[in-house]
């Protein structure tokens, strides 16, 4: 039983024992295999190591090298002429290893577990060098590093050889004379140069991102930005002028030229330079000013040169029906019959007179005088006129409010024309009014520092503003180009007078060396007529004159004129008063006739056809009679001509149509001078 049972343990543990020696076979042969493939590995490695032009060093814990490549090896026996072998430590045995504390502060990082990178020059071969540190770890145990130096030379080349020419490319563009951006393929901007921020006050953190359509364009009904974009997309450069928006609310102009740019086939970027071009569409700005001036003066000298002919002939019409009734009146009893029939004639010639003084004005000027006076009296003698009573009936809805400066300047002008430039004006603004609405007259003080930004033609200087401002409907763009033309009027046909009201302003401006400013918008027109400021104290008021204070004491009047009602009407005033007349039709008569026959003074018409005019015919009285008396009468102003004449001593000069007051007033003045 013993022996059975010694025999199967027997058996059992040969049993067993094959199958550990199965397994340690089996074991071996896995053994085997792996030691091939690691050999294999290693073969490949080995490969890896050998032929890389990377330097590799591999160290164990302690920084001791124990395996590195033939390219690390090379350099490290020329670099320090020492025999390189693991285990040896090549900056310890070397007298030229100067950099052993630095290389062993970045050994000591890589042991401590840190993977990172080192750069580094090598001053002897002119190179620079980086090298990955990198731990080897078993599970969390540090056991050893490995560093792989890189040649970055070259790399380094290239890279400051692209910094230059970024730098380069940088200070191209920020110097360039143009503005430049430069947008990605859906519009955002990356780029913007320092002369668009100059132009446009946006700086290029503002500008950066900015999509089209930009802040800064000004809608322009002939460019849309999102078409024009799709243009460039499909490869076509486009050019365009911009009007923009500055920063601080100012605009200009710029001409645009924006191309795509293609890189690979593909759209990369978008440029866009703009060229400055504000001065030039300035300039074109003020050219078309210019000829819109020219026109206008042109238009306006065509016109005055009608108007003229036509009032100069309707003076010498109005003479009868204005002096005539004046002379007739004076000799009548209060009582007369005749008296209301003859006023009602002299009134209508007086209103014929105020429109031939119109035309007259639009023309070459009428025959007025100016003197210092206040804007302020005068718009109060106007609000209390039957004109402005007149007005208001026509328009009950209409207030008239004043705002005026009690510390006004005076203006040395004609009371006579700017009333009736005040008294158009207020006309204009109540038509503008539909219904109810208020016109404000306003005076003020101004003085200009530098010409008016709304009107630069109004230059720098002191002034009297007045303005009249309406809340009526305003005026369009086009009329505003057109409103001082004469005979232009968009008014209520037969109660808004001639069209010549606004003509009338203008030219009245013209003549006391002042301006107008035109303000208009839906909610009201604003006129503002400046005049320049005179500092000078008011002109005294003429005393009320009597036919008694103007009389004469025989003395003999020669009257030279042209027009036979003209010369008739002033004869039969002066004998009235008290003069012996004889009359001319001619300059040439009167010359002849002065030959023989000395007078106390000639009343000599300063417009005379055919023949000499009234200049040529005083100079040929004085060379026969050098202080012979004369006075002027002209339905014009004072003319080069009647300058000359009375600076070679001619004395007043009296405005056609004549009426006692004025004509016998400048008769006596002429002959009581010494």
């Amino acid at each position: 039983m013993s022996e059975k049972t010694d025999l199967k343990k027997l058996e059992e543990e040969i049993t067993s024992l094959k199958k550990t020696i199965e397994i340690l076979h089996e074991t071996e042969s896995g053994l085997l295999k792996e030691n091939n493939e690691l050999k294999e590995i290693k073969k490949y490695f080995d490969v890896l190591m050998q032929n890389t032009e990377d330097y590799i060093l591999i160290c164990d814990s302690n920084g001791i090298p124990r395996a590195f490549n033939s390219s690390y090896k090379t350099v490290v026996e020329n670099l320090l002429g020492i025999k390189m072998e693991p285990g040896v430590q090549p900056f310890e045995i070397s007298d030229k290893a100067k950099a052993r504390g630095y290389w062993e502060s970045l050994q000591k990082r890589a042991i401590n577990g840190e993977k990172f990178t080192a750069e580094f020059n090598d001053d002897e071969r002119e190179g620079y060098f980086e090298t990955i540190f990198c731990p080897v770890k078993e599970g969390d145990k540090v056991t050893g590093f490995t560093e792989i130096t890189r040649n970055i030379t070259e790399h380094k080349k290239v890279k400051k050889a692209l910094e230059e020419a970024n730098s380069f490319s940088s200070n191209l563009l920020e110097k360039a004379p143009i503005a430049i951006l430069v947008s990605d393929p859906n519009t955002s901007i990356m780029y913007v140069n320092s002369l668009f921020e100059k132009l446009t006050g946006f700086t290029k953190e503002e500008a950066h991102g900015v999509k089209i359509p930009y802040p800064w364009w000004v809608d322009d009904p002939n460019y849309d930005s999102v078409e024009e974009t799709k243009k460039i997309i499909l490869k076509s450069s486009i050019r365009a002028e911009r009007r923009y928006r500055k920063k601080n609310g100012e605009y200009s102009w710029v001409e645009v030229n924006t191309m795509p740019i293609y890189q690979n086939g593909e759209l990369s970027y978008i440029l866009a330079m703009w060229i400055d071009i504000s001065e030039r569409k300035k300039a074109e700005q003020e050219n078309i000013v210019l000829q819109e001036k020219l026109h206008r003066s042109q238009t306006m000298e065509s016109l005055g040169l009608l108007a003229g002919g036509v009032a100069h002939d309707l003076n010498n019409v109005l003479a009868g029906i204005v002096s005539y009734p004046d002379l007739l009146l004076s000799g009548l009893p209060a009582d007369s019959k005749l008296k209301m029939p003859l006023e009602t004639i002299k009134e209508a010639g007086d209103r014929a007179t105020a429109i031939v003084q119109d035309l007259l004005t639009i023309a070459r000027g009428v025959a007025t005088e100016k003197s210092n006076m206040d804007i302020n009296n005068l718009v109060y003698d106007y609000l209390r006129s039957p004109e402005c009573e007149k007005l208001q009936q026509y328009h009950p809805g209409v207030a008239i409010n004043t705002c005026l400066d009690n510390s006004l300047l005076n203006v040395k002008g004609s009371y006579i024309h700017l009333r009736k430039a005040l008294m158009n004006l207020v006309s204009n603004a109540s038509e503008a009014i539909e219904d109810e609405g208020n016109i404000t007259i306003s005076t003020k003080n101004c003085f200009l520092e530098a010409p008016l930004k709304e009107n630069p033609e109004i230059k720098p200087g002191e002034y009297i503003v007045l303005s009249v401002a309406d809340e009526g409907v305003g005026i369009s763009t086009e009329d505003l180009k057109r409103i001082f033309e004469p005979f232009f009027t968009k008014k209520v046909m037969g109660r808004s007078g001639t069209g010549l009201g606004l003509a009338v302003v203008w030219n009245v401006m013209r003549e006391h060396n002042g301006y107008v400013n035109v303000e208009s918008e839906k909610k009201g027109t604003t006129f503002e007529l400046y005049f320049p400021a005179s500092r000078e104290a008011l002109s005294t008021q003429d005393l009320e004159i009597t036919i008694e204070d103007i009389k004469g004491n025989g003395q003999k009047i020669l009257i030279v004129d042209d027009v036979e009602g003209q010369r008739h009407i002033c004869g039969q005033i002066l004998e009235k008063l008290g003069y012996r007349v004889h009359t001319a039709a001619s300059g040439e008569e009167a010359v002849e006739y002065l030959k023989h026959t000395a007078v106390d003074l000639v009343l000599l018409d300063m417009l005379m056809d055919p023949g000499i005019n009234g200049l040529e015919t005083f100079e040929r009285i004085i060379k026969i009679h050098p202080h012979q008396k004369a006075a002027l009468i002209s339905g014009y102003a004072a003319t080069d001509e009647v300058k000359r004449a009375q600076g070679l001593g001619a004395g007043a000069l009296i405005k056609k149509p004549v009426t006692i007051k004025n004509l016998g007033i400048a008769v006596k003045e002429e002959l009581e001078k010494k």
